[in-house]
């Protein structure tokens, strides 16, 4: 599974392409929930879409070019 989970990210990212890195960069937020009853205990409580959920939320940097900079997973309340 990590296996798959880095070529994923090597693709996503552009990795080992050699192009220019992008000038303007764009930072977005998307809410990841879970069920209310889940026994995740790194999900976390705050703001989604129709209120407050449980969950995580993924940032991601974004460049000009839509290739993902950088990328960050965090509970819900972060």
């Amino acid at each position: 599974m990590i296996k798959l989970l880095t070529q994923i990210e090597v693709e996503a990212m552009g990795l080992g392409v050699d192009e220019p890195r992008p000038l303007v960069h764009y930072v977005d937020g998307k809410p990841l929930t879970v069920s209310r009853i889940s026994k995740d205990r790194y999900a976390g409580f705050g703001w989604g879409a129709g209120g407050m959920v449980k969950g995580y939320k993924i940032h991601a940097l974004l460049g000009e070019n839509r290739r993902i900079s950088a990328w960050r997973l965090t509970p819900m309340n972060t």
